[in-house]
This record gives structure tokens, sequence and C-alpha cells, in this order.
């Protein structure tokens, strides 16, 4: 009989943080320190390269267009998501969302900020049933790079109520939704994040400014002070370390190994 059922699940590692933080480069390193520990190890993104959802809003917020291929892959698939959430009034709205974006990107007409922040949630929902439970599942550990906290964080500080992010978020997610072991917050000065990613020859993308990266970085605080809340309820919350971007990123590192230590996600 396979011992895949009886293995323990893995853990799961959130970064997050401001574009130019470090956290990409932090979550690498994060995964090859625990390969040498011969821990099993799944480094993820978001929003994935797989999904048409997360596809689209990669090329949207990347400037590139999108092929006709591709928004009907997006309609088909949220055809499919409405089905899987079940097709009730609250799915049939959110999808009603989704469905303004293939025609809107024909038309080269700009999407709303919600319905590119329902691009990412409908991401997510994939990325949770296809990636993030078979891994942890398996028993394996997975490094995530980005999750609902950038959703909520992004979309706030252009102009989506935090609350109706997270009650869409909560209407499409429910019980597929894992909250992770640990959340790190790398945090960094906006100034110093345009900097870097300006020596780091990437383009720049539209929520990658410098005024944006402040409302971005203000918008993490109330974020987190939110969880706070939720957590002091009682309720299901991230456990947020923060971590000072500003450092080295082998000192951030250092910090990061440290605090996974501390709080018993991995022994000494």
């Amino acid at each position: 009989m396979s011992n895949k059922k009886n293995k323990k699940r893995g853990k799961f590692i959130l970064l997050e943080g401001i574009s130019g933080c470090g956290k990409s480069t932090l979550a690498k390193r994060l995964v090859s320190y625990l390969v040498e520990r011969g821990v099993e190890v799944v480094l993820n993104a978001e929003p994935t390269k797989t999904s048409s959802f997360g596809k689209t809003v990669r090329a949207v917020i990347e400037g590139n267009e999108v092929s006709s291929e591709d928004l009907l892959k997006l309609k088909t698939d949220t055809m499919f998501l409405e089905v899987m959430c079940g097709s009730t009034v609250d799915i049939k709205k959110f999808c009603g969302i989704l469905d303004r974006v293939p025609r809107k990107l024909l038309i080269g007409k700009e999407l709303t900020e919600l319905e590119r922040q329902a691009l990412f949630i409908a991401d997510r929902f994939t990325d949770i049933v296809e990636t993030i439970i078979p891994a942890l599942d398996a028993g394996k550990w997975v490094v995530q790079d980005r999750y609902d906290l950038s959703n909520f964080a992004y979309g706030s500080a252009h102009g989506v109520a935090l609350a109706e992010l997270s009650r869409w978020h909560d209407i499409v997610l429910e019980d597929e939704y894992i909250i992770p072991d640990i959340t790190f917050l790398i945090d960094i000065g906006p100034a110093e994040a345009v900097e870097r990613l300006k020596k780091s020859g990437k383009p720049i993308d539209l929520h990658e400014g410098l005024e944006s990266l402040t409302a971005i970085r203000n918008e993490y605080d109330v974020v987190i002070k939110a969880q706070a809340s939720l957590a002091d309820e009682g309720k299901e919350a991230h456990s947020v370390v923060i971590l000072d971007g500003d450092q080295p990123v082998h000192e951030v590192f250092e910090d990061m190994k440290g605090k996974l230590i501390k709080y018993h996600i991995l022994k000494k």
C-alpha cells in the first residue's frame, strides 16, 4: 500500500512585499536552502504562468498583447470556474466581471482595477487546487511568491475597497483557501525599490512607479493590521513576520532562517 496518505502535510511559506523588495531572490534562496536540508519543496508564484487568468493578467500589467486564442481560453475557463464554484448568484456575478475581460481586450479597452483583481482571484483558485494543495498533501513544502495579500494591497492601492476585494476572494475561494504557516513581508522603502527595479534591467510594469509603490506599501500596512484584527477575533489569519528589506539580501535571508526556527517551522 502507498504511504502517500500517511505523509505529514507540507509547510506553506509565503513571501510578500512591493516590487523590488527582493522577495523573488529570497524565495529562490530559501528553496535551495530547504533542498540542502532534504526537504521536498515547490517554488510557486502568482500570477501563475499556467492558467489563462494568470497569463492574461500578467500580460495586462506588463503591457503585452493577449492573443485571441488565450482570450478564448479565458472565456472557456471562466465558464468552468463558475461550475467548479457552484454557480451561486454571487459566483455568477463574479464570473460576469471576468466575462467582460475578453471583450474589452479585443477592442483595446483598458480594464478596470476590479477586473484586473478578479483575474488574480480566479488565478489563485486554480493555483490552490492544481498546485498548492496537491504539493502540500504529498508532504512537499511550498514557498510562495505572492498570494492574497498582494491582491489586497495592490488592488486597494488602486481604487478597489479592501472590503470588496476580501468579499470576492471569500466568495470564490471559500473552503479551498489555505492560510500559510508563516508569511514574510519584506518591507523596503519605495525609493530604494524603484532604484533596484531600474538596475535589474527588467521592464517596469504599471504598478512599479514610485507613486504606485508608495501607495501599495501603505496599503500593505492596512492589510497587515486587518489580519491582526482577524487573529484577535479568533479567526483564521496570516501570521505575519516583517523583515527589513533595506538590508543586503544575505542579511535578510539570515533573518528569515532565524525566524523559521524561532516559530518552529524549521528545526535547528
